[in-house]
């Protein structure tokens, strides 16, 4: 699994490579109200357990963790603005719609072992971002519309 979830994403919604992307830590209370209170709206019945802030040139993006009820993680992408730009909501494979569980499950039956899937809301669009530890130190990650196909896919090696 990647170390530093934010990065990826955080690379995609600010436009470009990562370097010099580097997640900071922040006190709650150090964000600004509009980014504080989109992050509460979200969290329903959640705890927040950390605020990330991501910058590159003149951009800011906020990143949200919130520890949801039933043991699931939602993790918030917010514009320094307040504006949500998408929400990655933990789901279990059995909590995969049935077309992409079907994609998934051709994978595992040639081996490789489900790690972990976001259902990710935004800009619009729902998708599925699956893992699959495929051995050899190797992982698959799997973008999937909610029809099952895949939109992207990246094989990453894992040491």
């Amino acid at each position: 699994m990647n170390p530093h979830p934010t990065l990826p994403v955080a690379t995609a919604l600010l436009g470009g490579v990562s370097f010099g992307l580097r997640p900071e830590g922040i006190p709650i209370n150090s964000c600004p109200d509009a980014v504080l209170d989109t992050v509460r709206e979200q969290a329903e019945n959640g705890r927040i357990d950390r605020i990330r802030m991501v910058r590159r040139l003149d951009r800011v993006l906020y990143v949200a963790e919130i520890d949801m009820p039933g043991n699931h993680l939602r993790r918030l992408q917010i514009a320094k603005d307040g504006t949500l730009l998408s929400v990655a909501d933990e789901v279990r494979p059995s909590e995969l719609p049935s077309p992409v569980r079907s994609a998934v499950d051709s994978y595992l039956l040639s081996g490789a072992r489900f790690d972990c899937a976001d259902h990710v809301s935004g800009s619009g669009r729902d998708e599925y971002h699956v893992e699959l530890d495929m051995g050899d130190d190797v992982d698959l990650h799997l973008f999937l519309d909610e029809g099952g196909e895949v939109l992207r896919r990246h094989e990453i090696a894992d040491f």
